[in-house]
This record gives C-alpha cells, structure tokens and sequence, in this order.
C-alpha cells in the first residue's frame, strides 16, 4: 500500500476515491480505517486480467456515482500536488483525455506524450521484429532512452497517444463511449485507446505542469528477466498491427 501511504494527504484534499483492481493471487480483504473511506471498492481477481481489463471492471462500479474524472493508473508513481491542481484546472464539458508530464526514474526523461502523431506502420512492424527476442529489445530500448528527443516544451498540446502510465479520462468522454477496450492482453493499450478517442473526436491533450515521476519496470518486471512478457507484449503488438495499421 506504498501508493496509498505516498498519496494519502492529496487523495483527502483534492476528494480522491479508488477501486483497487488486484490482479495477483492474493486478496485484498481489509484496509485501516482511515484508508477505507477513500476506497469505493476493492476488486480481488485472484488472476491477471490485464491493465485495460481491471479497468472495464472498475467501471461497472461507477455508474451511480458523480464524478469528474476516470484516472487509470499504475501504483508505481509518485504523483505531485501539481497534478491534482491540474485536474481541478482542466475540468471541462468537453470530452477530454490528459496526459500528466510523466519523467521515468531511469532515465530522467519525459514519457508523454507517448505519440504525438500515429506511428508509422513500418515503425510498428519493426517494433514486432525486435520483440521476437527479448535481448534484442532490452538492447532497443536502452539505445531509445539514451538517444530520444528532448522532451516537448509544449503544453496544451493536442496528440494522439498518453502514456498508459496514467491516463486521465474525464466524465464527458466516458459517456461518449471511452470504455478501455483492447486488443491485446497486455501492452499496447494506449493505441487501442488512440484509435477509440479518434473514432469518438475525444481530444487528447498533454499538460506539462502535471507532474509524475514512474518507478519504471515496477509493475511489469524487466524485459531480461521475463520471456512471458516479451511474449505478451509481441502478441499485442501484432494485434494491433492487423486490427489498426
């Protein structure tokens, strides 16, 4: 509950509530009691559905209950006071999808927006290729964080995919229809979600002020370490390729 401890005092002053999704074998049964009044419900699994699937679920839970925004988020993230200033300051009557300044521990670079145009089907085909062999990508990535662009000095920008880190989907573009279907298991999901909001005319828009530091590889393990990921996540991309590209 490291996520709870860390963002506590903001979930209370900024009226934060949760619906933990547990994907591990274990349950969830019982929070202290000043961590229960923020918890609308706790979901125990007992099996991985996925980081879009979990989200499905959660939704059910909020059909009769007034909100502003859908935050789907991974607990590996130290969110600042910055961030719910940002959400109290975009609150809008349009649909809307933020995408938070996300900085990786790792590399001390910024992750959003994850694209800012639809790739390329060629880039995406390659990236298949590389995930044949998990060493190829580990190799492929580490070269990517030491020669990426400089993070956008933009902000307000309109682009076409967040980081799925933390995604940010307000009430409007839920109603229109933003319902965290995939493809894929896991991996992939923020262009499963690029290609849905282009279909509804959501707008996507990054702002900067809103920062987030992600403990990278926290929550899915190293690429080294883990053929099963590199399995799942080839399996997604290749889905996505015939379904989008």
């Amino acid at each position: 509950m490291v996520f709870l401890d860390r963002h506590y005092e903001f979930f209370i002053k900024y009226n934060v509530r949760l619906i933990f999704c547990n994907n591990d074998n274990t349950s969830i049964t019982e929070l202290n009691k000043d961590y229960a009044q923020l918890i609308i419900k706790i979901i125990n699994n007992n099996k991985n559905h996925g980081y879009f699937g979990s989200a499905r679920e959660a939704l059910i839970y909020l059909k009769n209950i007034e909100y502003n925004y859908v935050i789907l988020s991974n607990v590996d993230l130290c969110l600042d006071e910055s961030y719910f200033k940002g959400l109290a300051d975009n609150i809008s009557d349009e649909p809307l999808i933020l995408a938070p300044s996300i900085i990786s521990n790792l590399t001390r670079r910024q992750q959003n927006p994850l694209y800012r145009e639809k790739p390329r089907k060629i880039k995406m085909r390659f990236l298949y290729f590389l995930l044949l062999n998990r060493y190829f990508y580990a190799f492929y990535k580490a070269l990517s964080s030491v020669f990426s662009r400089e993070s956008t000095k933009q902000s307000d920008l309109r682009i076409y995919a967040v980081h799925g880190a933390n995604v940010i989907v307000n009430y409007k573009a839920i109603q229109r229809g933003i319902d965290f279907s995939h493809c894929g298991f896991l991996f992939g999901e923020e262009i499963s979600l690029a290609e849905r909001v282009a279909e509804l005319d959501v707008e996507v828009k990054f702002i900067k002020t809103m920062k987030v530091v992600h403990y990278e590889h926290d929550s899915t393990g190293n690429y080294l370490r883990s053929k099963l990921i590199t399995c799942y996540h080839r399996r997604s991309i290749g889905n996505i390729i015939r379904k989008f590209f």
